[in-house]
């Protein structure tokens, strides 16, 4: 394999951590570009899902907040979404 395609090294500690937490920003982005597809600012998301605007930030935030899978699923029913559980594909 060419060292120059290798985002991140196999060697790295805490790989599985760093693959998370790139998974989790992705997910948030892609609550944000919901958010924006659906041309709603996070007040109008608040009032129509019931949440505070400050969880609805916290929900969209790559660096702060910890939202429950409860206001995530809040969030998701105003854009007509919903949260699956799938099996893992083992590698």
């Amino acid at each position: 394999m060419d060292q120059n395609n290798v985002l991140i090294d196999p060697m790295i500690p805490n790989l599985d951590r760093i693959d998370s937490d790139i998974n989790k920003v992705l997910f948030k982005m892609g609550l944000r570009v919901l958010r924006d597809i659906h041309k709603m600012t996070q007040q109008d998301v608040s009032k129509a899902s019931g949440l505070s605007v400050q969880c609805i930030s916290d929900i969209e935030s790559v660096s702060t907040g910890n939202p429950t899978l409860r206001s995530i699923t809040k969030y998701l029913d105003v854009f007509g979404y919903e949260l699956a559980v799938k099996e893992k594909v083992i590698k």
